[in-house]
C-alpha cells in the first residue's frame, strides 16, 4: 500500500470465518466472512485512516461498510462482493438487500464509496 500510495485498499474473497478486525504491519484489517471460509470481504486502512473510523458494521460475508470521520462530513464505505449471476434467487435477493441496509445506514450528505467485485461477465 505504501509503494501505491494507497491509504484504503477492498478486498473481496478473503475466505476468513466471522467478522472483526486485527492489526498487521501498521494497517488495520476489517473483515467480514462466514464459517465456511467462503466468500467474504474486507478493508485495510493504513494507521492515519485508523484513527478516524468511526464504526464497522459486517452485514453478511458479501457487504462490509466502514465509517470514518471526516470534516465537514463523514466518509462511508461499503466493500461487496456480488453472486454470480448463475446464483440462485434467494442469494441475490439477500445480497442486494444487505447492500441496501448498507446505504440506509449513510447519512445522504456523507459521501459514500461503494467498490467491489461485481461477479459480472
Amino acid at each position: 500500500m505504501e509503494r501505491m500510495k494507497l491509504n484504503i485498499l477492498g478486498l473481496s474473497e478473503v475466505r476468513w470465518k466471522g467478522a472483526g478486525k486485527i492489526t498487521s504491519g501498521g494497517h488495520e484489517i476489517i473483515y467480514s466472512g462466514e464459517t465456511e471460509s467462503e466468500k467474504g470481504v474486507g478493508i485495510i486502512v493504513d494507521q492515519a485512516v485508523t484513527k478516524a473510523i468511526k464504526g464497522y458494521w459486517a452485514l453478511s460475508d458479501r457487504v462490509l461498510l466502514v465509517k470514518i470521520a471526516g470534516k465537514p462530513v463523514d466518509l462511508n464505505i461499503i466493500q461487496f462482493y456480488a453472486p454470480t449471476a448463475n446464483s440462485n434467487d434467494e442469494d441475490l435477493d439477500k445480497f442486494y438487500n444487505d447492500l441496501d441496509t448498507a446505504k440506509t445506514q449513510c447519512k445522504s450528505q456523507d459521501p459514500l464509496i461503494i467498490m467491489g467485485d461485481f461477479n459480472a461477465k
